[in-house]
């Protein structure tokens, strides 16, 4: 009985022991105490909606040994943009031939390529590269361009199909 009544004192000691460790003494002779506070805070993730075309369709092209080029125009619309926080979105484009080439494919000789052109503001963009930089704006951000094909580049008839992936990145 003895031995019982020791070990339930000592886990009653234990166990207020544990307590004060957590608490600032305070008394007559410390008379102040503090507490850390702690606090985790998080800045609004970025959002902004984009419009990209679904599609550019370059019609039916002669292949012709000597021709202007042929070229189709877009437009990329960004609206809704918020909590930028101070970072410009950077709109790259690529396509879909080797190392991002801008290019068209014959869908039944893919040995046949067509390479194509994007051009913006005037200046051709290479694979890869910014087509622009906009820091955030409550108005609708809209960005041209154009793809450009020469139909003196057109190894022979068929259907011809690429893809140009635009990826839009906050830094």
């Amino acid at each position: 009985m003895r031995k019982c009544i020791i070990l339930l004192l000592s886990a009653v000691l234990l166990c207020a022991g544990v307590m004060t460790a957590y608490a600032a003494d305070v008394n007559q002779d410390n008379p102040t105490g503090s507490v850390d506070v702690t606090m985790n805070a998080k800045l609004p993730d970025p959002v902004y909606t984009v419009q990209i075309p679904a599609q550019v369709d370059f019609g039916t092209q002669v292949i012709a040994k000597a021709s202007a080029p042929a070229s189709k125009e877009f437009t990329i619309s960004v609206s809704d943009m918020a909590d930028f926080n101070g970072k410009m979105l950077h709109i790259t484009v690529t396509g879909s031939g080797p190392e991002g080439a801008f290019q068209l494919v014959n869908a039944t000789n893919t040995a046949q390529v067509v390479p194509m052109k994007l051009l913006s503001g005037g200046n051709e963009i290479l694979p890869g590269e910014a087509i622009t930089a906009m820091a955030e704006s409550a108005s609708t951000e809209n960005v041209s361009g154009a793809l450009q094909v020469d139909a003196k580049d057109i190894p022979g008839e068929g259907n011809y199909q690429g893809t140009v992936t635009f990826q839009f990145t906050l830094k």
